[in-house]
This record gives C-alpha cells, sequence and structure tokens, in this order.
C-alpha cells in the first residue's frame, strides 16, 4: 500500500530542522557580522588603522585577542599563545606588529576592538579587513558541501557515505567555514594598505581558518614569508596537525613549521612535511614551565615520580576548554573515587572557562553522581601550587599531564567511550585507562603499599623516561634560529 503521509513527514522532519538550523546561524552570523563592521568603523573614527606603523614593522605575529590582550602603555613583548617569542623578535633588531583574531566567544568584540585600536603596539584586527559583500560572499561559500553529493565513500570495504553526508550537515550547522572563507581577506588588506612585512607569523593547529589565511598571503604578498608556529602541545592521534600531500605540493603549507621540540618534528616528518622547512626553535610559549622545572631539579623535587600521600589520596582532574571531554572526566574520577570509599577530587577548570560554563558542569555532575560529596571540590588557581596536593593528576586533553610528570606527580590519561583518543603525552610515559573500573584499579595501584610496590611500579614511569619526555617536547629556546627565520 501507499506510504502513510505521518510516515513520509517523520522522514523529513530530521532535514527541515537540519535546513532551518543552517539558516538561523548564517543569519545570526551575517547579523553579528555588520554590527561587529558598525563598531569598528565608529572606533576608526577616533583610532584610525595605524597604517604607517604596519608598514614598518618587520614581522606581523597573528594572535588571538581579547579585551586585555595588549596594554595601552609599553609594548607588548610577551604573548599568551607565543611566548616571549615578540620580545626575542625586538631583541634581534626586527620591528613587530600584530594582526589580531578576535575571540568572540570570551569577550563582546566592542571591548576587544577598543583594546587592539588603543595599543602601543601596532595592530590590524581581522575584522579592518571586511566589508559587507565579504560577509554574504563567506555566507555563500560556507554552504558548499566539502564531499561530493553524487559519490559513494569507502573505506576498507565499508560505505560511509551515509556518515559523511551527516557530517556535511552538521559542519553547515555551524559558522566555523564562514569564519575561515572571511580570513582570506587578510592578505588582499595587507596589500591594499601596502603592509609588506619580512614575515607573518601565526599559530599552526591545521585549523581551517589558518589555510585560508595562507591562502591570501599567497595570493596577495607573494614576497611576504609565512612561518607557522606550534602554539600547543598535541599527541600523535591529532590527525588535523598533519598537512596533506596536496597542501604540501600545492604550495598551501607554510613556508617554515617551527615547533618545540623534537619529538613534535619528528612527528611531522614522518607525515611528510618537508623535513627542510622545519626548525625546532624550543619551547618559547613555555620559558616558565622550562625555568620551573630547573627549579625543580635545583631542589631536588623531581628525583622521581611518586604519589604524594601526606594527606591521603587527592585526585586532582584537569578538565580542558570542551564541555563534553570534560563532563565525562569528572563524572568517571568521581565514579572511581566513590568506589574506592576513600581519597579526594579536586576539580580544576581550565582558566578561558567562563563562570556558566563551570556551572553548567557543577549541576550536571551532581545530577549524575546522585549527590554532591563532601570529597570532590572545584578549586581556582594555578596547576603548580595544586601540584603539591596531589598524589595524582588525571586528564584527557589537558597539556598540564606534561607539568604533573615533571614534577614527579603520577598521572592517568582517561580515555573518552565516544570520541577518538587525543593523549598528549608520547607513548612511553603515558599511563592510560577507559572505565570507571580500570581507573579504580590505577588509583589502587597508586595507593598501594610497599609490599605491592610491583604494582605501582607499573603505573609509574621512570624519572629517567620522564625526563627524556619533557627534553624531546619541549626544548630551550634557539634566539639566533628564531631571529633569522624571521628576517629574509
Amino acid at each position: 500500500g501507499r506510504p502513510d503521509w505521518r510516515d513520509a513527514l517523520g522522514r523529513v522532519k530530521p532535514l527541515l530542522r537540519a535546513v532551518r538550523r543552517v539558516i538561523e546561524v548564517r543569519w545570526q552570523a551575517l547579523r553579528t557580522g555588520i554590527a561587529n563592521l558598525a563598531v569598528l568603523r565608529v572606533l576608526r573614527h577616533a583610532h584610525p588603522l595605524p597604517v604607517a606603523a604596519l608598514r614598518a614593522c618587520d614581522v606581523l605575529i597573528m594572535t588571538w585577542a581579547g579585551e586585555r590582550t595588549f596594554p595601552s602603555s609599553g609594548i607588548k613583548d610577551n604573548d599568551v599563545y607565543f611566548g616571549a617569542l615578540p620580545g626575542l623578535l625586538r631583541e634581534g633588531g626586527l620591528k613587530v606588529g600584530y594582526i589580531a583574531n578576535p575571540l568572540f566567544w570570551m569577550s563582546p568584540f566592542p571591548a576587544i576592538a577598543e583594546n587592539c585600536a588603543a595599543a602601543a603596539d601596532p595592530v590590524l584586527i581581522t575584522e579592518d579587513c571586511l566589508n559587507a559583500r565579504d560577509l554574504l560572499a563567506a555566507l555563500v561559500r560556507s554552504l558548499r558541501a566539502p564531499f561530493p553529493g553524487g559519490k559513494r565513500l569507502r573505506l576498507e570495504g565499508l560505505d560511509l557515505t551515509a556518515l559523511a553526508r551527516r557530517e556535511v550537515w552538521i559542519e553547515r550547522s555551524k559558522w566555523r567555514s564562514g569564519q575561515a572563507w572571511l580570513r582570506l581577506n587578510v592578505g588582499r588588506t595587507l596589500h591594499r594598505h601596502g603592509v609588506a612585512p619580512k614575515a607573518v607569523i601565526m599559530s599552526y593547529e591545521g585549523q581551517p581558518w589558518e589555510k585560508m589565511v595562507r591562502a591570501g598571503l599567497r595570493r596577495h604578498c607573494p614576497d611576504t614569508k609565512i612561518i607557522a608556529c606550534q602554539v600547543s602541545m598535541f599527541g600523535a592521534p591529532y590527525l588535523s596537525f598533519y598537512p596533506s600531500r596536496a597542501e604540501i605540493t600545492q604550495g598551501r603549507s607554510p613556508d617554515r613549521l617551527w615547533v618545540s621540540g623534537e619529538y613534535y618534528a619528528d612527528l611531522f616528518r614522518r607525515h611528510g612535511f618537508p623535513p627542510e622547512r622545519l626548525d625546532v626553535i624550543g619551547a618559547v610559549r613555555y620559558q616558565t614551565f622550562l625555568d620551573h622545572l630547573l627549579s625543580l631539579a635545583a631542589d631536588g623535587a623531581a628525583d622521581g615520580v611518586s604519589p604524594n600521600r601526606t594527606d591521603g589520596l587527592t585526585v586532582l582532574c584537569t578538565t580542558s576548554i570542551e564541555y563534553q571531554e570534560s563532563l565525562e572526566l569528572v563524572h568517571k574520577t568521581a565514579l572511581a573515587v566513590a568506589a574506592l570509599g576513600q581519597g579526594r577530587v579536586l576539580v580544576n577548570f581550565h582558566p578561558v572557562t567562563d563562570q556558566a560554563f563551570r556551572q553548567r558542569l557543577k549541576t550536571a555532575v551532581a545530577a549524575l553522581v546522585g549527590v554532591e560529596p563532601d570529597w570532590l571540590d572545584y578549586v581556582d588557581g594555578g596547576v603548580q601550587a595544586l601540584l603539591a596536593r596531589a598524589s595524582v593528576v588525571v586528564y584527557n586533553s589537558s597539556g598540564t599531564a606534561f607539568e604533573a610528570l615533571a614534577a614527579g606527580v603520577p598521572t592517568i590519561y582517561v580515555g573518552r567511550d565516544l570520541a577518538i583518543d587525543q593523549d598528549k603525552i608520547p607513548d612511553a610515559v603515558a599511563v592510560r585507562c577507559r572505565s570507571v573500573e580500570e581507573l579504580r584499579a590505577r588509583l589502587v595501584a597508586l595507593t598501594a603499599t610497599d609490599d605491592h610496590a610491583t604494582d605501582k611500579n607499573k603505573t609509574l614511569p621512570s624519572p629517567k623516561r620522564v625526563g627524556e619526555m619533557v627534553a624531546s617536547c619541549l626544548a630551550p629556546v634557539r634566539v639566533e634560529m628564531i631571529t633569522a627565520g624571521a628576517a629574509r
């Protein structure tokens, strides 16, 4: 018989909801974009774009910008994401300016723009590169499907076409691709104003917007060297960090790639990045961390990796900026400690998360655990002070695991149930689990008495391995290589 109209409507409803979401997201992005341009237009009447100062720059650093990124008095020699790099370039005789990429989700755009416009340094805001026509063009381009609709996608004999099409709709329901297309205009604006730096230094995380900035610079500023700098630690499974063969062969990868240590250089080489364009410049972002390690070594605090049990078992749970992975980590940790019947859990939020994020997670954990246990605390503050109280650090994304191991505190990676594992700690020293039962067993082994030292040692990497790991990931800063690489 003929299908009931209700069945047909039921099949169409999900598609209609997806289409509605796509339209809503783009309408909101268009409204927000036009409002931001209006704010910037008024602001530039009081604070014109510092074109002359930008033209005088040897190097432009493209960094994320919030409402307190740039000081109004004095130049900016240290950056949250690039560490001491601006100051090192200036010490090498290079003039430095900035391209500000606004952190919309952390601060209101008017506050960000005010901070950038009042900076002592010359700063170009990415919105300085846009007009209403650019917004409309990005809106249309963002609707293009990255996966051809008429083809089948097969992998290892599996037909993944339906999954790929679903992901296309999920991606269309967000504004990430539109935001990336907008960054194509940075190179055009530099060229229009006659700004031709020797080099543009930008972050490297394999993000779409990074690729679009590089494409615009290639097109409009062919004599400017594009230097990508690793600004965050990552693990081997981070597939998006590795450039494709097409990116390399078609000239869409950076001219130079700066990394913090030989471990990362080896990962890039093994995934096809040309070794002659790869430089180990050292851990410019983590210089303070390296100095801290030296002080630990001098004090004898990092002679080995062992749990601090002066106050019983204390589990430091270091969360990330992603809500779902943070919730899963805290939930599993709470259940594992509850099953032990002893110990405390300290939950440390990532410093960029806001109060709404934190309250949402607290509420969800209380609902999942069923009670608000008195042995679970949410704590603020730097991780260095918290490590002194921790018996063990559990994590699933946070880079604080490096600092914990270097300080002699054992770490446990807790794998996600519904996501790809992305442990940043190298295999040689990583201790991993996934389920609540596995985590509980790891904690039991860590708190074992001397009679069970063999079980404990299975969860603790040797001090020698930890030292080798830190040295391979975070090398000393090579100032000469940085200044020579940025200059022609």
